[in-house]
């Protein structure tokens, strides 16, 4: 089920965090990390510090999945964060 909060976060990320079309890809979409870093002309080891910059600022927007659920702001399951 899509969340309607979920999407209002997702708009807000997309608008407000470099590289989150990065993390999109590879994190909501299944893109392999080896595919994303050739089509955009990276080397995969510069993709993954890009997208653990990404992972943070995500992390700090949104807190912990316990925060998250205290909060309840959103449902995310713990698997999302790994």
């Amino acid at each position: 089920m899509y969340h309607p909060d979920f999407a209002r976060l997702l708009e807000h990320l997309r608008h407000s965090v470099k590289d989150f079309a990065l993390f999109e890809a590879v994190y909501l979409a299944g893109l392999p990390r080896r595919d994303l870093a050739r089509m955009i002309g990276v080397t995969e080891r510069s993709l993954r510090r890009r997208l653990r910059t990404v992972r943070k600022v995500v992390s700090q927007s949104i807190g912990s999945p316990d925060e998250v659920e205290r909060r309840n702001d959103l449902t995310v399951s713990r698997d999302y964060f790994e």
